[in-house]
């Protein structure tokens, strides 16, 4: 139903003296992934800010199928996932800030990246993927049928 092409609409630091740290690291970690949303974020990460953190300081990235990555880089582990990773690496709670970016994304549809360092979320992605023009037809036909879709 969707085009696919999942791009980043909206990003937010804790603290913009971490801005560029997030941004890094984020860049570092996504590297090298083929997941959509992970392309999607390290592309507009990359957009952000340019530099990057050598490779060389990255060890291995460690996929969780359905929630996202956590690497540990230069001795900093770096978590980047949806808010079941986070409940399951039993990161900090989120500030306030993170919170109210989550629920006004969320409830625009997009889908929400959190970015943990040490344990702590530091940043959070909004990432939005278009609807096809023909989507209301096909779930218009499916609800014909008697067919109820849901969007994960």
């Amino acid at each position: 139903l969707t085009t696919g092409s999942p791009t980043v609409v909206a990003f937010k630091s804790t603290q913009p003296a971490l801005l560029e740290r997030v941004i890094s690291l984020t860049v570092l970690v996504e590297k090298e992934s083929e997941h959509p949303i992970a392309k999607a974020v390290r592309d507009y990460a990359r957009r952000q800010s340019p530099a990057e953190i050598p490779a060389s300081s990255r060890g291995e990235v460690e996929n969780i199928p359905g929630q996202g990555v956590r690497c540990v880089v230069n001795g900093t582990v770096i978590a980047l996932g949806n808010a079941r990773l986070m409940t399951a690496l039993a990161v900090a709670s989120k500030s306030t800030v993170i919170s109210e970016f989550q629920t006004l994304h969320e409830d625009k549809g997009n889908t929400v990246i959190f970015v943990s360092i040490d344990g702590i979320i530091e940043g959070a992605f909004a990432v939005s993927d278009e609807l096809k023009p023909d989507a209301a037809t096909a779930v218009a036909a499916l609800k014909e049928r008697g067919i109820e879709s849901v969007m994960v």
